[in-house]
């Protein structure tokens, strides 16, 4: 009998650990703070990001890391890319007017242009509400090592 109470402790140990390991390591489950992404993801929406992304791409919607708070925002712009941002609100990567269905103009937060290109293992990442969003314009590139993953489902506050 005692045998069976060790096996039962064991098998709910592994459980647990696996249950820690999966849902810290490979998926990160969490919940949208602020505005940045309206109307794409909304305050208290909650997300499921895949850890193990290796490869990142433009228009992939990220978690990352900065000063201890976990943000969201969109990959605008990858290694080697240069990101242009005008005072006539037009965001253009390598020359190229961004096409995406962003309903919010993309101005540089102060009075002088960007033009810079993306540096090695680096992405420009900016949130959806660009007249609002604490991003790449303020917070410089997203270095790889500092994305968490990427979101692979939303669920809106108000189905829960």
């Amino acid at each position: 009998m005692r045998f069976l109470w060790i096996e039962l402790l064991i098998r709910i140990a592994f459980i647990v650990i696996g249950g820690y390991l999966i849902f810290t390591k490979v998926f990160l489950i969490g919940q949208v703070s602020g505005m940045d992404m309206f109307p794409a993801l909304k305050d208290g929406d909650a997300y499921a990001a895949f850890c193990l992304q290796e490869d990142y791409e433009r228009g992939d919607v990220i978690v990352y890391e900065l000063d201890g708070k976990r943000r969201v925002g969109r990959i605008v712009a990858v290694t080697n890319d240069t990101v242009e941002i005008g005072q006539d609100g037009v965001l253009r990567v390598n020359g190229t007017a961004e096409d995406a269905e962003i309903t919010f103009a993309t101005y540089p937060l102060s009075e002088e242009a960007i033009n810079c290109p993306v540096s090695s293992d680096c992405f420009y990442v900016l949130g959806d509400y660009r007249t609002q969003a604490e991003d790449s314009r303020v917070l410089g590139e997203i270095h790889r090592s500092e994305i968490c993953g990427k979101i692979i489902t939303i669920l809106r506050r108000q189905s829960l």
